[in-house]
C-alpha cells in the first residue's frame, strides 16, 4: 500500500551561503503493482545524501525499507540481487495492476494501472494519475541535497540513484542474469504549444499530495490566471545557520507532489515546466525549487533554487532531463519544494500556486536496452519475483536446478504453484512472475522459454506494465506436453509514453472452473536486445 511520507528537518552545509543546490533524494510496495512512490525528507549533514524508505525498483533498500521485488538496494546506488519480495499493499500511483487475481475476459488480463481522472486538464487541472504519493527528496537551501522518504509501490530512492532491484545482478549471461540500457535514441516528434496542465479552476486539488502537516485546498484569494489557485497552508519553517568548525546548518522543508504526472501533461524529455507561486508580504529567507524523479526512481533532477518576491507572483521553470535520464523507466514524480535558510524562518501561513504549463519536449521512447537471464546463480532469482495479492501464499518463486533450457547451464527459475483456485465462469485465476525495472524499450521483443510438469488447464501470457502500470497483455500460449520447453514472446508496445516501462513478466492462469491447479512452472533463457 502507499506510504505517505513527509519532510522533516534537513541539515544544510555552509555551501548554502554560496547558493549551491545539490542533487539527491528519491523515494516507491505493492502487491499487484510495483509502481512508483513518493519520498519525504530526512536530515543529513552537509553534502551528504541520506536515504530512507521503500522502492519498487525491486529490492530492499538498505536505507530503511522493504521493496516488493527482488534485490537489495543501497541508498548510494549500489544494487545487489536477491532479497525479500513484499507482496502486500496496493500501489496507486499509476493505478492498480491486477497481477494476482481473477481475470474477467477469457484469459485476457484487464488493463491495470489506468489513471483516475483527477480534474479537467487545462481548466480544472490535470487528471490524477492514480494514488496519492508524497515524496521526493528534499534539497537544502544551501547546496546539500537530502534524500529519503518512503515510497509505496516498491521502494526507496536515494539521492537520484537507485538500484535495479537485483535485475542487473547475478552475473553476466550464463552466470545468472544481466541487463543494460544503452540510452534512449534521439529523434521523435517535438511537442509544440504551452498548454496549462493545472490551474485549479474546479473543486479539487487535482491529484496533488503533500506532507502530513501541510494542507491543500482550492482558493479564490489569489490567482495568476482564471479565478482560482491552489492554496498551500504551511506550518512554520525554521533554519539555523552553520557554525564554522561547529554545528552544521539545518532547515525545515515541505513539498507538493504529483506521482506520477498524468499522460496528458506531455512531460517528454526537453519540455519546459513553468509554475507560478505567490508568497505573502513580509516573507524573507524562503527558497523554492522544482524537482523530478524518473527512470523508475533512479534519476533525480531539480531546478535552481529561487527566492520568491514577497506579495507577488514568482515564476519557477524546470527542464525535463534528457531521454537517457528518463527512459526506460519514465517519469515517476514532479514536485515543488519550499524551505528557509541562513537562520531565517517562515511563520505558518498560506502560499498559492497557479497556472502550471508544459512546453515543448521530444516524443521518443526507443532505445537499445539488453537483457539476459538464465538463472545460474544458486539461490538467486536475479530480481524476478511473484506478484500477488496480500496474503497469497500459493505461489513461490525460486532458483532451481531441476530443469534448464538449452545445452549449457543447469539452472532455471521455478514458480511452484499449489492449489490455485478454480476460474470464474469467464476467464481464469491468475498468478504472476515479474521483473520490475526491466531495462527494455518500446518496440523491443522479449523472449521467454517456459516448461511445466502439469499443463492441464494452464494458460500462459507474457505482459508488460507501462505508462504508469497499465498492462499490455501478449498472446496467450498453451503448453501441450509436460516437461517440454515452449517459446513465448512479447513485443513491447510502441505506445509507451514518457511514463515509461515499469515491469515485464509472465502471467499464469488456471482456466478450469472445476479443479484447482497445482504444478511447477520453469522459466529460462529470458532475453531481449
Amino acid at each position: 500500500m502507499k506510504t505517505i511520507c513527509h519532510t522533516s528537518t534537513r541539515v544544510v552545509g555552509l555551501a548554502l551561503l554560496a547558493g549551491l543546490w545539490a542533487a539527491g533524494c528519491a523515494p516507491t510496495t505493492n502487491n499487484n503493482t510495483g509502481s512508483g512512490g513518493a519520498g519525504g525528507s530526512n536530515s543529513s549533514s552537509t553534502g551528504t545524501k541520506s536515504s530512507g524508505g521503500t522502492t519498487s525498483s525491486g529490492g530492499t533498500k538498505s536505507s530503511g525499507g522493504t521493496t516488493n521485488s527482488g534485490g537489495t538496494t543501497n541508498s548510494g546506488g549500489t544494487t545487489s540481487s536477491g532479497g525479500t519480495e513484499s507482496s502486500g499493499g496496493t500501489e496507486s500511483s499509476g493505478g492498480t495492476e491486477s497481477s494476482g487475481g481473477t481475470e474477467s475476459s477469457g484469459g485476457t488480463e484487464s488493463s491495470g494501472g489506468a489513471t483516475d481522472s483527477g480534474g479537467t486538464t487545462g481548466s480544472g487541472g490535470a487528471t490524477d494519475s492514480g494514488g496519492n504519493n508524497n515524496g521526493g527528496g528534499n534539497n537544502n537551501s544551501g547546496g546539500t541535497t537530502n534524500s529519503g522518504g518512503a515510497s509505496s509501490g516498491g521502494g526507496a530512492h536515494s539521492g537520484g540513484s537507485t538500484a535495479t532491484g537485483g535485475s542487473a545482478s547475478g552475473g553476466a549471461s550464463g552466470t545468472g542474469g544481466s541487463q543494460a540500457s544503452g540510452g534512449a535514441s534521439s529523434g521523435g516528434t517535438t511537442s509544440t504549444g504551452c498548454p496549462i496542465i493545472w490551474d485549479w479552476e474546479g473543486t479539487t486539488v487535482d491529484g496533488w499530495t503533500t506532507d502530513t502537516d501541510v494542507t491543500l485546498s482550492v482558493s479564490t484569494t489569489q490567482k495568476f490566471t482564471g479565478t482560482q489557485s491552489l492554496k498551500v497552508t504551511l506550518p512554520a519553517l525554521t533554519s539555523t545557520a552553520g557554525v564554522d568548525g561547529g554545528a552544521a546548518a539545518t532547515t525545515t522543508m515541505k513539498g507538493l507532489y504529483m506521482t506520477p504526472p498524468p499522460a496528458t501533461s506531455n512531460m517528454w524529455p526537453g519540455a519546459t515546466v513553468t509554475v507560478h507561486v505567490w508568497v505573502p508580504t513580509g516573507t524573507t529567507g524562503v527558497w523554492m525549487q522544482l524537482f523530478m524523479q524518473s527512470n523508475n526512481w533512479a534519476s533525480w533532477n531539480q531546478s535552481t533554487g529561487v527566492s520568491p518576491t514577497a506579495g507577488a507572483w514568482t515564476t519557477l521553470t524546470f527542464t525535463v532531463p534528457a531521454a537517457t535520464a528518463v527512459f526506460p523507466g519514465g517519469i515517476n514524480q514532479l514536485g515543488i519544494q519550499f524551505g528557509v535558510s541562513g537562520g531565517g524562518s517562515f511563520a505558518a501561513g498560506d502560499i498559492f500556486i497557479d497556472s502550471i504549463t508544459v512546453c515543448g519536449g521530444t516524443q521518443a521512447c526507443s532505445g537499445t536496452g539488453t537483457g539476459s537471464f538464465d538463472f545460474e546463480t544458486a539461490d538467486s532469482t536475479d530480481g524476478w519475483a511473484f506478484k500477488g495479492d496480500t496474503g497469497v501464499t500459493d505461489t513461490v518463486v525460486a532458483q532451481s536446478t531441476a530443469q534448464h533450457y538449452g545445452t549449457t547451464g543447469t539452472g532455471s527459475l521455478k514458480a511452484a504453484m499449489t492449489a490455485i483456485p478454480v476460474a470464474p465462469a469467464a476467464g481464469s485465476t491468475t498468478r504472476r512472475v515479474e521483473l520490475a525495472n526491466a531495462k527494455a524499450y518500446c518496440g523491443q521483443t522479449v523472449t521467454f522459454h517456459v516448461m511445466a510438469d502439469n499443463v492441464t488447464a494452464l494458460n500462459i501470457q507474457p505482459y508488460a506494465a507501462a505508462n504508469g502500470w497499465s498492462d499490455t497483455i501478449g498472446t496467450a500460449a498453451t503448453l501441450t506436453a509436460i516437461n517440454t520447453w515452449t517459446t513465448v514472446t512479447l513485443t513491447l508496445p510502441a505506445t509507451i509514453n514518457f511514463l515509461g516501462l515499469q515491469a515485464i513478466g509472465l502471467q499464469f492462469g488456471n482456466t478450469s472452473t472445476s479443479a484447482t491447479y497445482t504444478g511447477n512452472v520453469y522459466i529460462d533463457g529470458v532475453s531481449w536486445q
